[in-house]
Protein backbone atom coordinates (compact mmCIF):
# COMPACT_ATOMS: atom_id res chain seq x y z
CA UNK A 1 0.00 0.00 0.00
CA UNK A 2 1.69 3.38 -1.10
CA UNK A 3 1.79 5.66 1.97
CA UNK A 4 2.80 9.43 1.70
CA UNK A 5 2.37 11.43 5.09
CA UNK A 6 3.69 14.09 7.06
CA UNK A 7 3.75 15.11 10.36
CA UNK A 8 4.49 18.59 11.40
CA UNK A 9 5.38 20.37 15.23
CA UNK A 10 3.30 23.02 16.17
CA UNK A 11 4.85 26.66 15.30
CA UNK A 12 8.76 26.70 16.98
CA UNK A 13 9.37 30.53 17.52
CA UNK A 14 13.30 30.79 16.03
CA UNK A 15 13.31 34.83 16.10
CA UNK A 16 15.97 36.28 18.46
CA UNK A 17 17.93 33.02 19.09
CA UNK A 18 21.72 32.76 17.28
CA UNK A 19 21.22 29.09 17.07
CA UNK A 20 19.25 26.32 17.36
CA UNK A 21 18.95 22.14 17.27
CA UNK A 22 16.71 19.59 16.97
CA UNK A 23 16.77 15.98 18.83
CA UNK A 24 14.26 13.41 18.78
CA UNK A 25 13.92 9.61 19.66
CA UNK A 26 12.58 7.71 16.49
CA UNK A 27 11.91 3.73 15.99
CA UNK A 28 12.32 2.96 12.17
CA UNK A 29 10.90 -0.32 10.49
CA UNK A 30 10.87 0.78 6.90
CA UNK A 31 10.90 -1.40 3.18
CA UNK A 32 14.06 -0.74 1.34
CA UNK A 33 13.66 1.98 -0.57
CA UNK A 34 11.31 3.84 1.86
CA UNK A 35 12.51 7.66 2.25
CA UNK A 36 11.53 9.36 5.26
CA UNK A 37 13.21 12.89 5.50
CA UNK A 38 13.36 15.76 7.96
CA UNK A 39 12.31 19.48 7.18
CA UNK A 40 12.13 22.57 8.32
CA UNK A 41 9.40 24.70 6.64
CA UNK A 42 8.03 27.94 7.17
CA UNK A 43 4.80 28.23 9.83
CA UNK A 44 3.56 30.75 7.66
CA UNK A 45 3.39 29.89 4.14
CA UNK A 46 4.40 25.92 4.46
CA UNK A 47 7.60 26.80 2.18
CA UNK A 48 10.42 24.65 2.75
CA UNK A 49 13.26 26.49 4.81
CA UNK A 50 15.88 23.39 4.96
CA UNK A 51 15.02 20.20 2.94
CA UNK A 52 16.28 17.24 4.55
CA UNK A 53 18.16 18.50 7.46
CA UNK A 54 17.91 14.60 8.57
CA UNK A 55 17.66 11.36 6.80
CA UNK A 56 16.34 8.06 8.75
CA UNK A 57 17.98 4.99 7.88
CA UNK A 58 16.64 1.28 8.00
CA UNK A 59 17.33 -2.15 7.71
CA UNK A 60 14.73 -2.94 5.70
CA UNK A 61 13.99 -6.27 7.93
CA UNK A 62 10.68 -6.78 9.03
CA UNK A 63 9.68 -5.81 13.10
CA UNK A 64 13.05 -3.99 14.10
CA UNK A 65 11.49 -1.19 14.62
CA UNK A 66 14.27 -0.33 18.29
CA UNK A 67 14.01 2.88 19.65
CA UNK A 68 17.29 5.24 19.64
CA UNK A 69 18.00 8.77 20.19
CA UNK A 70 18.74 10.30 16.73
CA UNK A 71 22.30 13.11 17.55
CA UNK A 72 21.40 16.68 17.47
CA UNK A 73 20.46 18.44 13.98
CA UNK A 74 22.14 22.09 13.64
CA UNK A 75 19.03 24.12 12.24
CA UNK A 76 20.65 27.28 12.78
CA UNK A 77 19.82 27.51 9.11
CA UNK A 78 16.32 28.37 10.33
CA UNK A 79 16.70 30.69 13.24
CA UNK A 80 14.77 34.37 12.90
CA UNK A 81 11.94 32.88 11.51
CA UNK A 82 8.67 30.91 12.86
CA UNK A 83 8.51 27.06 11.92
CA UNK A 84 7.17 23.80 11.88
CA UNK A 85 9.35 20.60 12.01
CA UNK A 86 8.05 17.87 9.65
CA UNK A 87 8.69 14.41 9.54
CA UNK A 88 7.69 13.01 5.99
CA UNK A 89 7.62 9.32 5.41
CA UNK A 90 6.82 8.15 1.57
CA UNK A 91 6.89 4.17 0.31
CA UNK A 92 5.20 0.97 0.04
CA UNK A 93 4.86 -0.12 4.14
CA UNK A 94 2.03 -2.36 3.96
CA UNK A 95 4.40 -5.56 6.34
CA UNK A 96 6.63 -2.97 7.98
CA UNK A 97 5.75 -0.86 11.56
CA UNK A 98 6.83 2.68 9.67
CA UNK A 99 8.39 5.60 11.65
CA UNK A 100 7.68 6.77 15.60
CA UNK A 101 8.36 10.07 16.73
CA UNK A 102 9.07 10.71 19.79
CA UNK A 103 10.78 13.60 23.01
CA UNK A 104 11.04 16.02 20.18
CA UNK A 105 13.42 19.56 21.44
CA UNK A 106 14.06 22.29 20.33
CA UNK A 107 17.09 23.58 21.89
CA UNK A 108 18.73 27.18 21.74
CA UNK A 109 22.72 26.98 20.62
CA UNK A 110 25.24 29.18 21.49
CA UNK A 111 27.04 31.17 18.52
CA UNK A 112 30.26 29.91 17.03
Amino acid sequence: VPTETCLRSPVIDLTGVAGAELTFAEALDLQAGDTAVVNIINATTDDVIVAAVYTADDSGEVSLANWKDVPAIDITAAVGQMVRIEWCLSGTTAEYLGWYIDDVQVTETAPE
